[in-house]
């Protein structure tokens, strides 16, 4: 792995996969602060006006994943700690079905909790879990009447809808003026 990034001239921050061992990571990439000496590989680092946090899933000789209640407390404070700075989480386990068979076997085992912390924090307005929008009636109606959850589920597809849905407030980060057209896409979004 060392080989392959060497000649990446970025910054780099690295968080362990499902093939990994905490121990044998940090024994290789010891130059990587992030990476830490506690039981797990958790970190905060502001990059320019953005901030990634990062989340180790990794549950040693597993292919899946799990935040613990410890890792939840933990990135709940750093959301209230940053609560207008444009945030990006990021974990090797997804918290929702990519639609790829082997992938979904080995997810995130508690996206409802991590959806609940997320939640509680100003720069977003709501999550939602597939079987909630599954669960709601298709709207009818004037749209500028319905609630956000049946806004989300004007746009669900069963068949490729997330396990997870998270609503940031609307312009809780403007896109520039000058946005090349196409650079940007908000397909499916209660916001369109």
């Amino acid at each position: 792995l060392r080989v392959l990034l060497g000649p990446l001239d970025v910054p780099l921050y690295l968080m362990p996969g499902n093939h990994d061992t905490r121990a044998a990571l940090r024994a290789e990439f010891s130059e990587h602060r992030e990476l830490g000496k506690g039981p797990v590989c958790d970190f905060a680092v502001n990059i320019g006006a953005l901030r990634l946090v990062g989340l180790d899933t990794v549950v040693e000789g597993e292919p899946g994943g799990n935040l613990t209640a410890a890792q939840l407390s933990w990135l709940d404070e750093q959301l209230a700690k940053h609560a207008t700075r444009p945030t990006l989480i990021a974990m090797h386990h997804p918290p929702f079905a990519t639609f790829i068979g082997h992938m979904d076997a080995m997810g995130l085992d508690n996206p409802a909790a991590l959806a609940a912390v997320i939640s509680r924090h100003p720069q977003v307005q709501a999550v939602f879990t597939k079987a909630e929008i599954a669960a709601t009636p298709s709207p009818t109606g004037r749209p500028e009447n319905w609630s956000l959850i049946q806004e989300a589920r004007a746009s669900f597809y069963p068949e490729r809808s997330g396990d997870l849905l998270v609503l940031l407030k609307p312009n809780i980060m403007s896109i520039p003026e000058r946005a090349v057209m196409g650079a940007v896409a908000t397909h499916g979004s209660p916001w369109d």
